[in-house]
């Protein structure tokens, strides 16, 4: 087996300045380094990617452009010489037979865009470890007793650090409305009351007009994955992620590390920001409307200024076994935020159940003696 002409290229700049060796990036830093000789070797401060327009429609071009370009394909390592294939949509990764990264020239490979930035992983694994263990002493009291001593003494899957695609869109929206605003007026009015008196009252009504206008609303930072690799609700929970620390992309930073291209297009990241865009929006015309009450009769919303960035984050993926049963976590490698699953103690779980109906029926009995009376005699 052998690379095609059309195969991805793999970047030869990772070598090590004193022998050679490949080196991988040090999380916590700017710094690669050579597990061979220890030699340390900056990363350069990057330029932004001016070839890669934040523009949301202008990236959409590129993006379609390279559409039915990004396959996967055979690459060979600078280390061993071995061949291996890249699943498509995989843009780093370490060599199956050495262990040497083998991360893609994103700036000479046709087939994929290069990401705006990336947000260098801040733990090792030595910290997402103990960030794991933290958090497996501080789950629920329904875990069983020997959770965590049969975690230290598992041989705990490998963790393994990735850097998921994700897009961070930025838009300002006009939206032209139609409606009514209600206004509040009382009136008096007599009545006869159930014993036949006559009385009076106030009674509230509405007075309705119509009204038109616009609003314009502001979005920063919405942030939507681009990877299908994990569920997105566990990405959900993993944030906030440290935007200020993320960095303009070199694939330095992959070094060592899988990552992985974007797997959803952006014109459905973006439309998976409609529904927060839209909320927010209603709320808006509401407080342009103003009055007691409001009714929105028809909206139509505009985009007039839509941006993307397109960016990796980093995570550390793992799970772990008990009793013949495997659970999943994921960390934040920038924070150390947790998400995973776990297992319930079911003795437990029975026992407080026992527990809660024993103290209802007490409370019962007590403020009801005579129940309990009634029943001894």
């Amino acid at each position: 087996m052998n690379p095609s002409k059309n195969a991805p290229v793999i970047n030869k700049s990772l070598a090590c300045s004193g022998c050679g060796a490949q080196l991988h990036f040090a999380p916590g830093g700017h710094q690669l380094k050579c597990d061979y000789c220890g030699c340390v070797n900056d990363i350069p401060a990057g330029a932004s990617n001016a070839d890669i327009s934040n523009n949301f429609d202008s990236f959409v071009k590129q993006n379609n452009a390279l559409l039915h370009s990004a396959d996967a394909g055979a690459v060979k390592c600078v280390s061993c010489g071995s061949i291996t294939d890249l699943a498509q949509n995989i843009i780093a990764q370490q060599c199956p037979f050495c262990q040497s990264p083998l991360v893609l020239d994103l700036r000479h490979h046709r087939g994929y865009i290069r990401p705006h930035s990336i947000l260098p992983f801040t733990l090792n694994r030595e910290d997402a470890a103990a960030a794991f263990h933290n958090w497996a002493k501080h789950l629920s009291v329904f875990k069983p007793d020997d959770l965590v001593q049969s975690i230290n003494n598992s041989s705990i899957t490998l963790l393994q650090g990735w850097y998921l695609p994700h897009f961070i869109f930025d838009a300002q929206v006009v939206s032209q409305y139609g409606g009514s605003r209600g206004e509040y007026y009382w009136t008096t009015e007599t009545y006869v009351d159930s014993n036949k008196q006559t009385k009076t009252r106030r009674k509230r009504h509405t007075a309705w007009a119509s009204v038109s206008g616009a609003v314009t609303d502001s979005f920063k930072n919405m942030l939507i994955p681009a990877t299908q690799s994990l569920n997105p609700k566990t990405l959900d929970k993993l944030g906030p992620w440290d935007y200020e620390a993320m960095v303009p992309f070199d694939e330095c930073y992959l070094s060592g590390f899988g990552a992985e291209s974007y797997q959803l297009s952006p014109e459905d990241g973006r439309r998976a920001t409609e529904t927060e865009i839209a909320a927010d929006v209603k709320r808006s015309i509401l407080r342009d409307i103003g009055g007691d009450e409001q009714k929105i009769a028809g909206l139509h919303t505009e985009y007039v200024e839509s941006s993307v960035e397109y960016t990796l984050l980093p995570v550390w993926i793992s799970s772990f076994n008990y009793n013949n049963k495997t659970y999943q976590y994921t960390i934040n490698a920038n924070t150390g935020e947790v998400i995973g699953n776990y297992p319930l103690s079911r003795y437990k779980i029975a026992f407080a159940c026992i527990l809660i109906a024993g103290i209802i029926i007490a409370i019962i009995l007590y403020n009801n003696p005579g129940v309990y009376s009634h029943h001894v005699k």
